[in-house]
């Protein structure tokens, strides 16, 4: 190709158009007169130009129902695969049996929290007390649960020299 060919060669369909300012579709004119590239491809686009126009294909009166029922299908299939386990899951428990399930597993877990969080029992296993038995702190367990006596540090003192005595 030419370089003055290069200078023309976007104009080329906007010229077989006849959508060039007059000016400019005369220099392009003369051009492709003088020019047999140029002229080729003006006579391709002429050529192009003379085909017929494609039919217009109107879709059929059910054509938008189709189209949306397949697309819903589509996307349901594709919502199985993406949520598997878990969408089987929630669409199990929106039911009523789901729900009663539901509440019921809610029950259950309720339940073992309120026995794991339950108080200590107060009393000692039997056991318990017999292994204190030996201690020395047994020996002053009525002192000992008199919580009042345990505020006052004197007291205990107090009575461990009168038991040291007696």
């Amino acid at each position: 190709m030419k370089l003055t060919c290069m200078k023309y060669e976007h104009d080329l369909v906007a010229y077989v158009d006849g959508e060039l300012p007059p000016d400019r579709a005369r220099r392009i004119e003369s051009h492709v007169q003088s020019c047999g590239a140029c002229s080729a491809v003006v006579a391709e686009c002429r050529r192009l130009n003379a085909l017929p126009s494609p039919a217009v294909i109107e879709p059929s009166a059910d054509f938008d129902r189709m189209f949306w029922t397949k697309l819903a299908g589509v996307r349901s299939e594709q919502e199985l695969q993406a949520g598997g386990w878990l969408s089987g899951i929630v669409s199990f428990m929106i039911r009523p049996s789901g729900l009663a399930l539901s509440a019921g597993l809610a029950l259950g877990v309720f339940v073992v929290a309120l026995y794991l969080l339950r108080p200590p029992n107060a009393a000692l296993p039997q056991q318990e007390i017999m292994a204190a038995v030996d201690l020395d702190l047994y020996a002053n367990l009525d002192v000992i649960q008199n919580s009042e006596a345990l505020e006052n540090f004197e007291l205990i003192e107090v009575l461990d020299e009168l038991d040291q005595d007696g």
